[in-house]
């Protein structure tokens, strides 16, 4: 079966690139039926993620809230529960950086033309998701950002 497979690929390589706009095409559809999103593609999505240190977001499915942790500046893990415009309600520190697991990756680099150490770090609160970040500390510790 898998050389049958790869011979129609070797005779049609173009049957290798039909799944390719898949993604946006789903993106699209389900962004029409949940109320549409302001963000355009997956990409989009995820560059605001990264931008805004999203560890990852909760909706309720009630329409009246979505909770985001974010990993924030200081190294702190909040949790920002928001009202349906996006405005955040409230902050409150929930964990920090230090909770989650050392993945033994420490390199000097450096940070807005300061010498910094580049920790690794990975966040699975649950089953299913894990993701990793990235800690900048100064010579003393101090977290300088996220």
């Amino acid at each position: 079966m898998i050389n049958g497979v790869l011979e129609s690929l070797d005779l049609s390589p173009v049957l290798a690139t039909l799944g390719q706009d898949l993604g946006p095409i789903v993106d699209t559809v389900t962004d029409g039926l949940t109320g549409s999103s302001s963000l355009n593609t997956s990409d989009e999505l995820l560059s605001y993620n990264l931008a805004n240190n999203i560890l990852y977001s909760v909706n309720d499915f009630s329409g009246h809230i979505r909770t985001n942790r974010i990993l924030a500046q200081d190294g702190n893990i909040m949790e920002q529960p928001l009202d349906n415009t996006s405005s955040v309600l409230k902050s409150q520190i929930v964990k920090s950086y230090l909770d989650m697991a050392f993945n033994r990756r420490n390199q000097s680099v450096i940070w807005n033309g300061k010498s910094t150490h580049e920790l690794e770090y990975t966040y699975a609160p649950f089953p299913g998701l894990s993701v990793v970040s990235a800690i900048y500390a100064n010579a003393t510790g101090e977290v300088v950002a996220t």
